[in-house]
């Protein structure tokens, strides 16, 4: 046998660095291809397709979730004042929206700390409130409960049956002086700041220590709405 030739052997040589030369171009062009595909063509896929799909939906909001309902510091049940003011708490960036007596009477932005306050007009008798927020996107949350405010600046009536003003009281066991008598109802009674027996049907009674000689008794009752009647007496007392 004979030894290749080194002709032979310079010309594999030179045939396999030329193999190796172009696999090393074809991993690169890959490489190439395979990064222009991640970075460039995908992205601008997906770009595409949102945009098609934003076009069928009619570009239509993202955020359709409804904000929370406000949170408000329970009003008075009743006033003697023609406006009352109420505050809360809602999503920051949102309107809180007041209903009054059944119809939308005003909106409010909410603070950047999640604050909002409203000045309430109030008519005579009984009135209805309630409240809801709206976002940015339109979203509406749910409406709070409803409240009642009874604006009322009538003064209650007060009839005190007994004692009569001038009234002469004699004998140490008449000492302790029982009193009666009607005002509006749900009113309080108070005779000397003492707080008497109120029934439902606005009716008091009570007692009172008499001392020896000239007794003044001060009545006044005071309704719900902070309105009051004030009535002076007086009672002689002899042992």
């Amino acid at each position: 046998m004979h030894n290749s030739s080194p002709v032979s052997s310079r010309l594999a040589r030179k045939e396999q660095k030329k193999m190796t030369q172009q696999t090393i171009i074809f991993s690169a062009i890959a490489i190439f291809l395979f990064l222009l595909f991640i970075f460039v063509i995908v992205p601008g896929v997906i770009r595409l397709a949102g945009s098609i799909v934003g076009t069928n939906l009619g570009n239509s909001p993202e955020d359709t979730i409804p904000p929370v309902a406000p949170i408000i510091s329970s009003p008075v049940s009743a006033t003697n004042s023609a406006q009352i003011n109420i505050s809360g708490f809602a999503e920051k960036g949102s309107e809180a929206v007041l209903v009054l007596n059944s119809e939308e009477f005003s909106r409010e932005k909410v603070s950047d700390e999640g604050s909002f306050e409203f000045e309430v007009p109030l008519q005579d008798g009984e009135n209805t409130l309630a409240f809801y927020a709206v976002d940015e996107a339109g979203n509406e949350s749910g409406t709070t409960k409803t409240y009642r405010v009874v604006a009322d600046q009538e003064a209650p009536e007060l009839v005190i049956e007994s004692p009569q003003d001038g009234t002469e009281i004699i004998s140490r066991t008449n000492q302790q002086l029982q009193i009666k008598g009607t005002a509006g109802e749900k009113a309080k009674v108070y005779v000397n700041d003492k707080l008497l027996f109120t029934k439902s049907d606005g009716s008091f009674s009570g007692s009172f220590q008499l001392q020896e000689g000239e007794n003044k008794l001060l009545f006044k009752a005071t309704d719900e709405a902070g309105n009051t009647t004030e009535k002076e007496i007086t009672v002689r007392f002899r042992l």
